[in-house]
């Protein structure tokens, strides 16, 4: 081992070669750890437009969710006011059928009793 000063080492060229790779090494990872943080940069920033981005979308599905409800609401409104027509309709033609359907029967049988005393 050589006991010379720290200058005359230095000055060395395997020493100053070392002390250049050392160097650009050194460059070589502070350009990493700044890609490194500008590649996270860019990542939170997406995360951050993909999250506003989906609460845009769910509340947007809300909101159509919604309209699409009012408008549901609206027509089953408006047929159930038909619907109870509708209803109260057919049971009046069902009453009137059994009503003329009572009378057939009352007319034939009336007419059967006349046959049967001629």
């Amino acid at each position: 081992s050589s006991v010379l000063p720290t200058e005359v080492q230095l000055a060395e060229p395997p020493v100053q070669a070392w002390i250049r790779e050392c160097g650009a090494l050194w460059d070589a990872v502070l350009q990493e750890v700044e890609d490194k943080n500008r590649y996270h940069r860019r990542k939170l920033v997406e995360l951050i437009n993909a999250r506003e981005q989906h609460g845009k979308q769910h509340q947007e599905t809300l909101t159509l969710q919604e309209r699409l409800q009012a408008a549901k609401d609206t027509l089953y409104g408006k047929l159930g006011d038909e619907y109870v027509v509708s209803q109260r309709l057919r049971k009046s033609i069902g009453e009137k059928q059994r009503d003329n359907q009572s009378s057939a029967e009352l007319l034939a049988s009336g007419l059967g009793e006349l046959e049967t005393r001629e």
